[in-house]
């Protein structure tokens, strides 16, 4: 178990810990179970701390018994995209200090703006000003993919602790930046994969490891999900009120407004999103890596229709081979969207829930989803009952950030990812067409930088080797 330096039993049993993502090294740490009454640690104190261990913590304590909870406790937190996901994201923190709200589109943000008023010289709009800044403790970024990496690495370059949704950038390059930005400065950080502090993952996980199914050197993962297709409109509708269509494009290329890219259809344009393999890619395919202790694959293959220059793929199949892990056989991971599944389902008789993760080990099976598990075939482990359940009695958290005990019968294992320094893939992580269209410069003339773009076959080598 990680500890917290520097802080006692008795204070880490005041703490409502969340589990870090997949990008930082770290284990969740549990609270101690001795409830005694002991002075409280200050909030910027704790996230110190926090960051120092690389553990992300998001919330102090409710309080000890006996014990009153003080304002000055909360954290100070600022929301960056805060309609949709990012809305969603916001209101999960609603125990906490909300001192700042800034999107780009007011219609789709409003239900945060009339949740969380603020007072009229507040950042509730497009634009959260730096004068804010000695007031935020962290920030919730809950934008489109394209600008997760420039909200998230301006916040934390002044120092402020970051929950940045899924997927964590638009490119390698983003992501090294991020998470060697965010060791440079100690900061508490996570990313939004929130499936993966679910019961039933935790459990796939312990029946994996413990050897149900025996050594896995198979996994198919599917989802239906499939983006992509069409061309770039040629039709130039008004911007609608309330919309900061520049400000929306970010780094991004130049172009007119067109309701083909928001909100949420972004995820299919290359300049905006990673189709679905980032969309849903990261869910589903966080159980193998964590179930396998999976790390870099040696080799990555795509098949799918031909390469649009600007549409994400509507239907890929994506096979990755990793080596083995001490003791552990190498792993033939096989990725599919948009409708594309494993041929064999019927033949094996595996059941197809749509969306699944199927582990194929030298005894069995077993297929998960987000909320099911099925050991296969069902005949040949009728009295199978699985590990005993490892975690240790932890508190839990409800989603308004309240502690609530966990009981026994629900106690999951929590493994761990360990520590790896990213190196630099591409130069130039974020284009400077804004700051060209703010000069002015003709738009012919405007070339974004190179951007590594996930998965686009152009840009992802053959094989990792290649990376160096």
């Amino acid at each position: 178990m990680l500890t917290v330096p520097a802080v006692d039993a008795q204070n880490r049993a005041s703490l409502k810990i969340r589990q870090i993502g997949h990008h930082f090294n770290g284990r969740t740490a549990v609270p101690n179970q001795d409830r005694r009454p002991q002075a409280r640690l200050d909030r910027r104190e704790l996230l110190r701390h926090a960051g120092l261990a690389g553990i992300a913590v998001w919330t102090a304590a409710e309080g000890l018994p006996g014990q009153a909870a003080s304002p000055n406790e909360k954290l100070n937190l600022a929301g960056i995209g805060v309609g949709g996901q990012g809305g969603w994201d916001i209101g999960e923190c609603a125990s906490q200090n909300i001192v700042a709200l800034c999107d780009v589109d007011d219609r789709r943000a409003a239900g945060s703006f009339i949740r969380f008023p603020r007072p009229s010289d507040s950042a509730t709009s497009a634009r959260c000003s730096t004068r804010w800044a000695a007031q935020v403790d962290a920030v919730v970024v809950g934008t489109p993919d394209h600008t997760h990496a420039p909200a998230a690495v301006a916040a934390m370059r002044m120092g402020k602790h970051c929950y940045c949704e899924k997927p964590l950038a638009h490119c390698v390059a983003e992501v090294r930046m991020m998470i060697e930005l965010a060791k440079k400065n100690k900061l508490a950080t996570q990313m939004g994969t929130q499936i993966h502090a679910q019961t039933n993952y935790r459990r796939v996980v312990e029946l994996v490891q413990c050897g149900a199914i025996g050594p896995v050197g198979e996994v198919h993962v599917w989802h239906p999900v499939g983006y992509g297709g069409g061309d770039r409109p040629k039709e130039t509708p008004p911007i609608p009120a309330g919309l900061d269509w520049d400000l929306w494009l970010g780094a991004a290329p130049e172009r007119p407004y067109h309701s083909c890219y928001l909100p949420g259809i972004w995820r299919s344009w290359w300049d905006f999103g990673t189709g679905g393999l980032g969309d849903f890619g990261c869910h589903y395919m966080d159980l193998p890596f964590w179930a396998l202790k999976l790390r870099h694959p040696t080799t990555v293959e795509a098949e799918g229709p031909p390469i649009h220059p600007e549409r994400t793929s509507p239907g890929l199949v994506i096979r990755y081979q990793f080596p083995a892990r001490g003791d552990l056989l190498p792993v033939k991971m096989t990725w599919y969207d948009g409708g594309r599944r494993p041929s064999f389902l019927a033949e094996r008789k595996i059941p197809d829930w749509g969306a699944c993760v199927l582990f194929i080990g030298k005894k069995g099976m077993l297929i998960a989803d987000y909320g099911r598990l099925q050991l296969l075939p069902s005949r040949s482990t009728p009295t199978f009952t699985g590990p005993a359940r490892r975690s240790p009695t932890r508190s839990a958290t409800t989603p308004n950030g309240s502690a609530r005990a966990r009981p026994a019968s629900r106690r999951r294992a929590i493994s761990t990812i360990p520590a790896r320094s990213p190196r630099p893939f591409c130069s130039a992580p974020w284009p400077t067409a804004r700051a060209a269209r703010s000069s002015g410069t003709p738009s012919s003339s405007r070339r974004p930088a190179a951007r590594g773009r996930p998965l686009h076959p152009q840009n992802v080598p053959q094989r990792v080797g290649d990376l160096s």
